[in-house]
Formats: C-alpha cells, structure tokens, sequence
C-alpha cells in the first residue's frame, strides 16, 4: 500500500501532499502541486531542498492523513 502523502519542498519549506506523482518517487523541479496546507507551490527537487524546514500545517495534516489510513 503506498503511503498516502508525499513531500515536496518548495517556497524554502518541505510541504505535504496528497497529489498523485508523474514519475519516480519525487515531483520534478517545476511541477505545481496542492499542499496540504492549502498552497499550490512549484516543486523544488534538489539535495538542500530537502534540509528545509518542515511547513507546521502540512505536518500536522499528514500525521492526521497517515494516522485515519492505519
């Protein structure tokens, strides 16, 4: 079963999103995506992207999307 939200940082924070994915495990740099927060962001897929800090409203609904598909 894939997990049911995926990150994706963008705008200098790692957001969460349910949005289905192209290819790979990650959105490309450029894709626009849904954040759980409400946003809709451009993707940014590079190594320091992923040390950005964790965007609070994002993390708080995907604990609770992860936790209802236990």
């Amino acid at each position: 079963m894939p997990h049911p939200v995926a990150w994706v940082p963008a705008e200098q924070v790692r957001h969460a999103s349910t949005a289905a994915k192209s290819k790979g495990s990650d959105y490309p740099t450029g894709t626009e995506v849904k954040t759980l927060c409400g946003l809709n962001v451009i993707a940014v897929n590079s190594d320091v992207a992923w040390l950005w800090p964790t965007c609070a409203n994002c993390y708080t609904a995907a604990r609770e999307k992860t936790n209802s598909a236990r």
